[in-house]
């Protein structure tokens, strides 16, 4: 069931100003950072506390270069970072299409600020970026941070913060979707195409999470060369399709995205794709392991 947090975003989405990434002819305001609701269950509190959290980005602004982030606590003098380079030994930040490992951090309040990929240290914002603060991140909690839209259109660029959920189900999998397109207003993913096809995660708003029956995250079979869907939530056609490539072994727990263009051409790197993460996998070369399936 959708709570107050899935009315804020609604509105953030309709009158928040611009976060981009690149350098444009106007200074727009930055927006806010929007903790989405994300359904995940909060566990009671622990005797111990735990006192960190885990926190990994992605990319998802098309038109943009490879970026990485410095961070500063509201006790720290300065920023730290760039975290991909020093924390997950990845210079070169996390490219377009892409999402970080995660990372340790202390439980707390931060301010972000958005570096190139190529920086070693702190000094330079991405495109003149404005410092923007996060939500506060709870201790024993695990969260992506997800910057998306068009670089081109200041105005559609977003950033969200999803809590996750990585508890894997034994002989089964777990998924949820999120749309991370800046102009498919509303979508739903599901197994199989044309006739065949079979919603499961739906009505995810742009830079929201689909739901089945309230939930946004869903225990399914395994799969071995499935093929799947994303329509224009309650629509008959097909938005985007993939034949018969997806496997997914149980065990794992699979966040996937729409992100891009749907008005380009399918050859286009800006034309809509779809993702799927791995989140029950180590990370390779400081990135979540996700597969473009499109």
């Amino acid at each position: 069931m959708r709570n107050v947090f899935s009315t804020s975003l609604r509105m953030v989405l309709l009158a928040a100003a611009v976060w981009t990434l690149g350098t444009v002819s106007c200074t727009p305001m930055p927006p806010e950072i929007v903790a989405v609701d994300s359904g995940v269950n909060v566990n009671p509190d622990m005797v111990i506390p735990i006192t960190t959290t885990e926190l990994r980005f992605g990319n998802f602004v098309t038109g943009a270069g490879p970026v990485d982030l410095c961070i500063k606590g509201a006790q720290d003098p300065d920023f730290v970072g760039p975290l991909m380079r020093n924390m997950a030994s990845r210079p070169g930040g996390v490219p377009y299409l892409n999402v970080g490992m995660y990372l340790t951090l202390k439980a707390g309040s931060y301010t972000v600020k958005a570096v190139p990929g190529i920086r070693t240290d702190c000094t330079v914002s991405y495109g003149g970026l404005k410092d923007l603060v996060l939500p506060p991140l709870g201790g024993g909690r695990t969260y992506t941070l997800i910057p998306f839209g068009d670089q081109n259109r200041p105005t559609t660029v977003k950033i969200n913060l999803f809590e996750d959920d990585r508890t894997a189900q034994g002989g089964q999998a777990r998924m949820r979707f999120l749309n991370v397109s800046p102009d498919v207003p509303t979508a739903d993913f599901g197994f199989g195409t044309g006739a065949s096809y079979k919603a499961l995660l739906s009505d995810a708003l742009s830079g929201d999470l689909g739901r089945a029956s309230g939930m946004t995250i869903l225990t399914i079979a395994p799969q071995t060369g499935s093929s799947a869907s994303v329509r224009p939530s309650g629509m008959t056609t097909d938005l985007l399709t993939v034949n018969s490539t997806i496997n997914i072994p149980a065990g794992a727990v699979i966040t996937s995205f729409i992100a891009g263009l749907p008005s380009r051409a399918s050859t286009d790197p800006l034309s809509l794709k779809l993702i799927f993460c791995d989140d029950s996998k180590p990370a390779q070369s400081g990135l979540s392991i996700c597969t473009q399936l499109n």
